[in-house]
């Protein structure tokens, strides 16, 4: 796969509704489609671009609020939180930094990311809000776009997510 010139139209969903979604009117918001067009930039040609490049200072700045670093661990496979963005933390209502996927039951998520990191591509998802802070009460969904990164081993290691309140489109 080149992932440098993946299209927003072929990034994995696994609601047809999202997939169609993509098709039609592409990434919800600014942000994820730069981040998007970031991540497929530090690409190399059917390569996943590297851990080290996952850099604060090139990342584009207005969708670093928004970003969910996910840490994957092998043998077992899990997931955890490693930042959490200060939107996030404004919308959800508190730092979920350190969080286990397993332990908190996050079932869907983990689904997800599992596919991720055994496709090795990028995903996004619109998902059922039933948790948010009072600033965000009148979504009724979020959108998340996972893009992985490589570790020297070649495994998806990390899974920069951005995450997008709103409501469904």
């Amino acid at each position: 796969m080149n992932y440098r010139t993946l299209s927003e139209t072929e990034i994995w969903t696994e609601d047809p509704d999202d997939a169609e979604s993509l098709s039609a009117r592409g990434l919800p918001c600014d942000f994820m489609k730069e981040a998007f067009e970031w991540w497929c930039a530090v690409c190399e040609p059917g390569i996943l671009p590297h851990i080290d490049l996952i850099d604060p200072l090139k990342i584009p700045t207005n969708a670093l609020p928004w970003a969910d670093l996910v840490a994957v661990t092998f043998e077992p496979l899990r997931f955890e939180i490693r930042l959490w963005g200060t939107q996030i933390v404004a919308a959800v209502g508190k730092d979920l930094k350190g969080t286990d996927f397993h332990e908190a039951g996050m079932h869907a998520a983990i689904r997800r990311l599992t596919h991720v990191v055994k496709a090795r591509v990028p995903y996004f998802a619109t998902i059922p809000l039933d948790w948010h802070s009072e600033k965000y009460r009148h979504s009724t969904h979020y959108s998340s776009l996972g893009l992985p990164f490589r570790d020297d081993e070649n495994r998806v290691a990390r899974i920069l997510c951005f995450l997008h309140f709103g409501e469904r489109s």
